[in-house]
């Protein structure tokens, strides 16, 4: 996320060596821990761009509990995370990297089924930079894991492989095609992101210091699981799936309900408040998104400045002429001409 420009704030957050080749803003790291059924915001973990995101996993240690699924794109689907989680009695279920491991079902340790099965892997030969030499003594030689493929075909859309790696290896207690329906909600929680960062605005931090800044951080998160909170009441109340609660539809609602709780007065003032707070949730619930499966969330961004980017540090750039005195010097050069 992007930060104010202080001292305080790039002394903190430095840039790495290929960040900032350009003049920018001090940029902030963040990983959350997101409840996959609810999609509130468990634990945070922040840091420097210099940080990898599987250091910071490892910083919420304290956040997992043994009997806990934890779910992550390709950087997570490593031999030291899967290993790393096993001793936190926790399972991993993670997109695999096919360019780091290569996957070939004829050398699979046991069959499982069409595209599922177990693999033994061997511990890489370069120790891992996110364990201590101690540690990393402690890894056993070999793994155990699970990995499912699958094709997904869109009509219109060229066919896509998902590989996914797991240490749920019970095909009966967990079969191939749930995991990869759990794999596949993974990116609904992306899009809480999405939600923490364009309709509560929080893409850019505007504290001037770094513990202002983690309390702004935490304000944001805060009033992200107000709202999941009350989608989660009017799913409850009115029957429905929670996805189909928009959260921008939540925000202005309550924003309205707010003013409307707050004007109760005189006697009965909490029995008209609860009849006020029930009819949001059957407003909300009564609402619904349309279902849009498949549907496209491209990264990419509307916004266009009028203004150009600054490519030079202030003291040295050329503020660009105005309109006018370009037309004044145009119009000298043209006079000079036929002269």
């Amino acid at each position: 996320m992007r930060l104010e420009d202080t001292p305080a704030n790039r002394q903190e957050f430095p840039p790495t060596r290929n960040q900032f080749s350009r003049p920018s803003f001090p940029l902030l790291k963040l990983l959350v821990l997101f409840g996959l059924d609810s999609g509130a915001v468990l634990a945070r973990a922040t840091g420097t761009k210099q940080v990898a995101e599987t250091r910071l996993l490892l910083s919420l240690r304290e956040h997992l509990r043994p009997g806990d699924i934890l779910g992550g794109d390709r950087a997570y689907g490593l031999y030291v995370i899967a290993h790393w989680v096993s001793t936190l009695g926790v399972d991993l279920l993670a997109r695999l990297n096919t360019r780091s491991r290569r996957v070939d079902f004829r050398t699979a340790l046991q069959r499982l089924g069409p595209h599922d099965a177990l693999f033994r892997w061997h511990r890489p030969q370069v120790p891992s930079k996110l364990l201590s030499p101690q540690e990393w003594d402690q890894v056993p030689e070999t793994l155990v894991v699970r990995v499912v493929q699958i094709q997904i075909d869109r009509p219109g859309f060229r066919t896509r492989e998902l590989t996914v790696v797991t240490t749920l290896l019970d095909p009966e207690l967990y079969p191939a095609q749930e995991i990869l329906c759990a794999f596949l909600k993974r990116w609904r929680l992306e899009m809480c992101l999405d939600d923490l960062k364009t309709t509560l605005r929080m893409e850019k931090l505007n504290c001037l210091t770094p513990k202002l800044v983690q309390k702004e951080l935490l304000v944001f998160l805060i009033a992200h699981n107000l709202l999941r909170w009350i989608m989660g009441q009017a799913a409850q109340a009115g029957a429905v799936d929670l996805e189909r609660i928009s959260f921008k539809g939540t925000l202005d609602a309550f924003r309205q309900w707010s003013v409307a709780l707050e004007q109760v007065r005189g006697p009965g003032k909490l029995a008209k408040q609860k009849r006020l707070w029930r009819k949001l949730l059957q407003t909300l619930a009564a609402d619904l998104v349309p279902e849009r499966p498949g549907r496209q969330e491209p990264r990419a961004v509307k916004k266009k400045s009028k203004y150009p980017r600054l490519t030079k540090p202030r003291n040295r750039y050329v503020e660009r002429w105005s309109r006018n005195k370009r037309r004044r010097v145009q119009r000298a050069k043209n006079k000079a001409q036929l002269n």
